[in-house]
């Protein structure tokens, strides 16, 4: 589902060609990297020529998915956390 999320309709080929970035040959990937305190880590991998092309592509890449996230009400997870004041007794 989250490899969907992030590559259906074609999102991170899309970012790259609004930015005008040519790819280096392989489609975009999802890989897991580890179990995160409130989730999954996973990297996109999206190869380009040039090493300052990232960045931008980077920024522009985020800013779709928070969108396209935002569109289907997927909320991204942070923490939470409670605080309980207990009554002492004198």
């Amino acid at each position: 589902m989250v490899r969907e999320r992030l590559l259906g309709n074609a999102s991170a080929r899309k970012t790259m060609k609004k930015l005008g970035i040519d790819s280096l040959g392989p489609e975009p990937i999802v890989r897991f990297s580890g179990f995160g305190e409130y989730g999954i880590n996973l990297n996109v991998v999206m190869p380009v020529k040039e090493f300052t092309q990232q960045f931008a592509l980077r920024h522009e890449f985020m800013k779709e998915i928070h969108r396209r996230y935002r569109e289907e009400g997927i909320e991204i997870p942070y923490p939470v956390k409670k605080s309980c004041v207990l009554p002492v007794s004198v």
